[in-house]
């Protein structure tokens, strides 16, 4: 990195490199590495030889990411020995950034459950989420405490319901074994997914047997090129309600007349 600036003190020099970042450097090293103006210094030698430099260095770097975002600690330790900081240094950063109150495990949980959970994201999935970035398992049990499973059933439905309005010409076997598999890749419950595809069923065979819902159906599938046949297959199984084959004929004689 190219030096922008060095700026001698009684005890230490003050350098500033091309990304205006300010450093203390030891004479010594100041010496050893050529540090001057408009010189191209090998970072790495510099971190590894001088810990309270890399203690600086990583403390910045620290500080910059979580200007960006909240991080955990595992993520913050990460970052910084990608950077090559030494790992007394690294330690002595992550306790630096605790008694500030940057860095703390337990409130970024408890945070990320609440906006995951506004996202309609399942506990499970949350759950995978934080142990990747490095959350204890009691952290992460006490943060979910805030995620009751009947939130997690409503947004199971939510997805279910989605899914049903996207794939209407399906049958309703077809049709819950799609929203198995869908509710399954988002990590939800069995018994939350077990739920909404019960929900589903209700709505399923209570819908298709409102006139104007059966209507729309028949009619974005005839745009499809399917055929007053086939419509007639596949809408016929849709429910199983008194009346429903009467009022799905009648339906039909209106489109194709």
């Amino acid at each position: 990195m190219i030096v922008k600036e060095v700026t001698s003190k009684r005890k230490y020099y003050l350098v500033t490199f091309e990304n205006e970042r300010s450093f203390v450097i030891d004479p010594a090293l100041i010496k050893k590495h050529c540090i001057e103006e408009g010189e191209d210094i090998n970072f790495t030698e510099l971190l590894d030889e001088n810990e309270e430099f890399a203690y600086l260095f990583g403390l910045d770097h620290a500080f910059y990411l979580l200007g960006i975002s909240q991080k955990t600690i595992r993520e913050i330790k990460t970052k910084l020995f990608d950077k090559k900081v030494q790992t007394n240094a690294v330690n002595r950063i992550i306790r630096r950034l605790e008694e500030l109150g940057y860095l703390n495990d337990r409130s970024f949980a408890e945070d990320y459950v609440s906006y995951k959970k506004e996202s309609y994201h399942s506990k499970r999935a949350i759950k995978n989420k934080l142990k990747e970035k490095g959350i204890s398992e009691d952290i992460i049990s006490e943060a979910l405490e805030s995620y009751p499973d009947s939130d997690e059933y409503d947004y199971a439905e939510y997805f279910a319901t989605k899914i049903a309005e996207k794939y209407d010409s399906l049958d309703y076997e077809k049709l819950r074994n799609k929203v198995y598999s869908r509710l399954a890749s988002k990590g939800f419950s069995n018994s939350a997914i077990f739920y909404a595809a019960d929900r589903i069923k209700d709505r399923y065979n209570e819908s298709y047997s409102d006139r104007d819902t059966l209507m729309k159906s028949a009619a974005r599938m005839n745009m499809r090129g399917m055929t007053r046949e086939d419509i007639f297959q596949s809408l016929l199984k849709k429910s199983n309600s008194k009346g429903y084959e009467e009022l799905l004929t009648d339906v039909l004689n209106e489109l194709f007349e």
